[in-house]
């Protein structure tokens, strides 16, 4: 390995499947949940924090997902950039996050995507620290 960004995970092709993820959700969740459902797949869906709380239908989605089968993952609880923030910041970010979702599925995410993927290595070592695995895109979809 030549850095620390090689260790993050990145979704990779493997025989003509990929990794299907959906970022800043739950929005236009039952949309994308119907469109895998319909397909006999799941996927990796990073939500916001602050977007699962804020509003009673999308804590109803996550539970949606969560109950399909679909992987639920962190993506910060305002959607601002992590390696610009000071690290008390970044922790409260990604706790802020955990709760959240905990709070609707009783579990605690293993992955996280950090917005923009930007990341560093001092977020790496606090995803470490708090035993989760940044997942960074490899493929930008100007969404």
């Amino acid at each position: 390995m030549n850095s620390k960004r090689d260790a993050d995970i990145q979704p990779i092709l493997i025989s003509s499947t990929y990794l299907n993820r959906f970022d800043d959700g739950p929005v236009l969740t039952d949309q994308s949940m119907a469109i895998l459902k319909e397909n006999g797949v799941v996927g990796t869906y990073f939500l916001i924090g602050s977007n699962v709380v804020n509003n009673e239908t999308h804590a109803k989605f996550v539970k949606d997902m969560y109950d399909a089968g679909h992987q639920i993952a962190l993506h910060t609880w305002t959607h601002r950039q992590v390696s610009l923030q000071s690290t008390d910041q970044v922790i409260s970010e990604i706790i802020f996050n955990i709760l959240a979702i905990y709070k609707v599925i009783k579990k605690v995410p293993r992955y996280f995507r950090p917005p923009y993927s930007a990341i560093d290595d001092r977020v790496r070592f606090i995803l470490k620290s708090m035993g989760l695995r940044p997942v960074i895109w490899n493929i930008e979809s100007l969404d």
